[in-house]
């Protein structure tokens, strides 16, 4: 069963170090929403989407070997969660297990926080960006040259009013 703690304790580290690789992330993503330069955006984006798909080969691993270490403390098949398997572990490693739970909560709640804040970020730039779109659109019906069907606007704004006038 230690060989299976010292398992279970190593993807527990890999898991944290992986989920402040995260948090760190997102942290420059959302200085570069701040910033607005989307051509880093682009590139964090794809980090993200490794990183993530990393923590989730990561968790995929993980599960397996919380079932086989849950099975060495409980004696049948129920799977337990990380709390009660830090209560159930032997004690040269129960504070160890209490400080990467306490970390892992740490760091997921971070994630959580500044995740909601660059998803904000990104909801303020689309309102902004759908609202200056309308507005050109509404600007270019009244001082466009041509109508909506292909006619010289009769408002004489736009083009035709600078060919029109005499120099």
């Amino acid at each position: 069963m230690e060989k299976q703690v010292k398992e279970f304790q190593d993807y527990l580290s890999k898991l944290l170090s992986s989920y402040n690789s995260l948090g760190s992330l997102l942290s420059e993503e959302r200085e570069i929403l701040i910033k607005r330069e989307i051509k880093r955006l682009e590139g964090i984006t794809e980090e993200k989407q490794k990183l993530l798909n990393q923590i989730e080969n990561l968790e995929k691993v993980g599960y397996t070997l919380q079932q086989n270490l849950s099975c060495g403390l409980c004696k049948d098949d129920t799977v337990l969660p990380l709390r009660e398997i830090c209560n159930a572990i032997p004690s040269p490693y129960k504070d160890k297990f209490h400080d990467l739970r306490f970390n892992l909560k740490l760091a997921y709640s971070k994630i959580v926080r500044i995740n909601k804040i660059n998803a904000t970020l990104i909801k303020k730039y689309l309102d902004f960006s759908s609202f200056y779109v309308k507005k050109l659109r509404t600007l270019s019906e009244d001082t466009s040259t041509y109508s909506a069907s292909g006619k010289l606007n009769s408002a004489g704004g736009g083009i035709s009013v600078l060919f029109q006038k005499k120099v």
